[in-house]
């Protein structure tokens, strides 16, 4: 299950049933069963907030002769790349100067 899909599925639940007493369906559910302690919405929020983090183009940054690398995986990218065929991250490209 992809973080994306994760996130999605466990904030279902936590619309549709008691968010303090997680259903055994919910990905987070895991986390009571190893300590004890419900959902309380934390690991959630933490898993929503690097998600959408991971979402926010990134600068490329400057190679040798005037090229560019993701400034996620520092793979070459080119200026009409909008997205790293690599790890797959947008391109943010204002404000970069050739």
């Amino acid at each position: 299950m992809s973080d994306r899909e994760k996130i999605l599925k466990a904030a279902k639940y936590c619309l549709i049933s008691d968010p303090m007493h997680c259903p055994d369906e919910c990905p987070y559910y895991e986390n009571y069963k190893k300590t004890g302690q419900l959902c309380g919405f934390d690991p959630l929020l933490t898993d929503i907030i690097a998600y959408l983090e991971e979402q926010e183009p990134m600068k490329p940054t400057f190679h040798i002769n005037g090229r560019f690398g993701c400034g996620q995986c520092g793979r070459l990218v080119y200026r009409e790349d909008s997205y790293c065929s690599h790890c797959g991250r947008k391109i943010k490209w204002e404000d970069i100067k050739t």
